[in-house]
C-alpha cells in the first residue's frame, strides 16, 4: 500500500466525538464443534473443528473521517479496533483436554454480519499470532468500500482486478514485511444506498486468499443515542453529565456479510491436534453519514416517554421513520451485600440498563434490567440481563418483567457479571430518563434534557466457518 500522510500531534479535535456501537454476538468464547454423523460404523473421515472469538478491544468506533487536514497536514482520528480468534483441527473437552481430531484438511473462513452503511466504511486485516505473541501478516488491509463502488460513488457491477498497493493506507499492519495483492472481483450490487442486493468475489490466485461481500435486506433492530445534559430551564443541553439516551428502533436496512477466507486458516490433517490464533482488525475509514446521526431532539420525540394506548399506531423517530420499539438508558446503582438479615451497602457502584419495550396492540410496556459489566477481567463491558431478584429478606422473585417501575424499587438484583458477587439496590430508580431519581420523576424535578444525536448501535455476529480444505473451490 502506499503510504500517504504523516502524523502529527493534535490537542483536541470535537467535544463530541459521534460513535458507532456494535452489539456483537459470537463474543466471548464463543464455539462450534462437528464431527462425524451418520452410520458411526462407516469408514468416514472424522470433520472435527472448533473455534474461540474473544479479547475484543472496544465495541465503540468514533463515526468520524479517519485522517483529517490540519494546516495542509494529516493525523489519524481513529484506530482499529482488535478481535483475537482461535481455530481448531478438533474439538476439546470442557477442562480444555482434545477429544476428537479431524482426519481431513480443514479450510476456516472469518465470517463478519453488519449493516452496510458501517461495514461499507471498514478495513479489515488478518495477521497470526506465533506461539512466541508474534505478529505476521496474514492479509493486506482491504478496504471494502474499494470493492464496492466505482470512483464516482456508484455501485461496481463489471468484473475487474484490484490491486490493493493503490488504496489509501490506515495504518495498515506491515510488521516489516509489506503485504499487497491483486484481486480478481466478480459481480456486485445493485439497487439503491437504502435497498440493495447482491455479491462480490475477490480471489487472489498468488496468495489463494478470497474475499466476500454479500448485500440483502433485513428487518432489524438498531438504537440511536441522544445526548443527555444538565438541565438549565429556558436552555439547550449545557454539558453532557449523564449516559445517553437510546431510541431503539425498527426498520428494514441493508445488512452486509463479509466472509474472509485466507490460506493462513487452513488446518492440514497430520494427525495432530493443532490451532491457529488470530487477530482481526477493523478500522473506520470514513464517517457514517445519515440523518439519524444530524438528529437534534424535539417536542415531538418527548411523547416516546407515554405508554401507547391499545391496539395504537406505533411512534416513529420522524415522519415515515423507522418504528421506535422502546428506550433504554444506563445508570450507576449502589451495590449491597446480604449479611446478618439485612442488606449492607458495601461502598462500591456498577452500571444497570433499565430498556422499556413498548405493547402497541395492549397498550402500556414493559420493563428489564441488565447488568452492563465485563464478562471477564479486562474485556470489554457488555449489557447481561438481570433476572435474579430479591426481596428485603433475600428471597429469590420468580416475576422480572415489570409493568410498573415503582415494582422493582424494594428489590435487589444478582450481578449477572461473574466479576462481582454482590447484589444491585433498585431503590429510587427513575423509568424516564429526565431524571435522575424516581423521587425527582414524581416531583416533576428535571435533572437532565436531551439534546443531538451522537450515537447509532447495530446488532452484528462474528463467527467462524469451516469446510473441507478440498471443498473451497477458488
Amino acid at each position: 500500500m502506499k503510504q500517504t500522510t504523516k502524523k502529527i500531534p493534535i490537542v483536541r479535535y470535537l467535544c463530541y466525538l459521534l460513535a458507532i456501537s456494535l452489539l456483537f454476538s459470537g463474543i466471548s468464547f464463543a464455539r462450534f464443534s462437528g464431527f462425524n454423523s451418520g452410520d458411526v460404523t462407516s469408514p468416514l473421515s472424522r470433520f472435527a473443528c472448533s473455534f474461540e472469538i474473544s479479547d475484543m478491544s472496544a465495541a465503540t468506533f468514533s463515526n468520524v473521517d479517519y485522517w483529517l487536514t490540519i494546516d495542509g497536514e494529516q493525523t489519524a482520528m481513529n484506530t482499529a479496533r482488535s478481535i483475537r480468534f482461535t481455530v481448531r483441527n478438533n474439538t476439546q473437552f470442557e477442562n480444555g483436554q482434545v477429544d476428537r481430531i479431524s482426519d481431513v484438511d480443514l479450510q476456516s473462513t472469518l465470517r463478519l454480519y453488519a449493516p452496510a452503511e458501517f461495514a461499507s466504511n471498514l478495513a479489515l486485516q488478518i495477521v497470526e499470532i506465533d506461539k512466541n505473541g508474534f505478529y505476521s501478516v496474514s492479509s493486506p488491509q482491504y478496504v471494502l468500500s474499494e470493492f464496492i463502488y466505482n470512483d464516482d460513488g456508484t455501485f461496481a457491477t463489471f468484473d475487474r482486478n484490484v490491486d490493493t498497493a493503490s488504496f489509501t493506507d490506515y495504518d495498515a499492519r506491515t510488521d516489516g514485511v509489506p503485504f499487497d495483492e491483486v484481486l480478481a472481483v466478480q459481480g456486485g450490487f445493485t439497487g439503491t444506498a437504502q435497498n440493495h442486493n447482491g455479491k462480490i468475489t475477490a480471489y487472489c490466485s498468488q496468495t489463494g486468499n478470497k474475499l466476500t461481500i454479500s448485500s440483502q435486506m433485513r428487518l432489524t433492530q438498531y438504537s440511536v443515542g441522544f445526548l443527555r445534559g444538565k438541565y438549565i430551564e429556558g436552555t439547550e443541553v449545557a454539558e453532557s453529565s449523564a449516559p445517553l439516551l437510546y431510541l431503539d428502533c425498527q426498520a428494514e436496512i441493508p445488512y452486509y456479510t463479509v466472509d474472509l477466507q485466507l490460506s493462513d486458516m487452513l488446518l492440514n490433517a497430520d494427525g495432530s491436534a493443532t490451532e491457529k490464533q488470530f487477530v482481526l482488525f477493523l478500522t473506520v475509514v470514513k464517517a457514517t453519514n445519515n440523518s439519524e446521526f444530524s438528529m437534534q431532539w424535539s417536542d415531538a420525540l418527548e411523547k416516546v416517554f407515554e405508554d401507547p394506548a391499545p391496539n395504537s399506531q406505533p411512534k416513529t423517530l420522524y415522519e415515515n421513520g423507522p418504528q421506535i420499539l422502546g428506550y433504554h438508558f444506563d445508570k450507576q446503582m449502589p451495590l449491597h451485600a446480604f449479611s446478618d438479615g439485612q442488606w449492607t451497602a458495601t461502598g462500591q457502584n456498577t452500571t444497570v440498563r433499565l430498556q422499556k419495550t413498548f405493547d402497541y396492540q395492549n397498550g402500556g410496556s414493559k420493563i428489564t434490567f441488565s447488568h452492563v459489566a465485563p464478562l471477564l477481567e479486562g474485556a470489554t463491558a457488555v449489557a447481561h440481563p438481570l433476572t435474579n431478584f430479591f426481596d428485603a429478606h433475600s428471597t429469590p422473585l420468580e416475576d422480572t418483567l415489570f409493568e410498573n417501575i415503582t415494582n422493582v424499587h424494594r428489590l435487589f438484583a444478582q450481578c449477572s457479571s461473574g466479576l462481582m458477587t454482590n447484589h444491585v439496590s433498585m431503590a429510587d430508580f427513575p423509568d424516564n430518563p429526565h431524571y435522575d431519581s424516581y423521587l425527582n420523576q414524581i416531583a416533576d424535578v428535571a435533572d437532565f434534557n436531551m439534546g443531538q444525536a451522537l450515537s447509532k448501535a447495530y446488532p452484528t455476529q462474528i463467527n467462524v466457518l469451516f469446510i473441507q480444505a478440498d471443498e473451497q473451490g477458488g
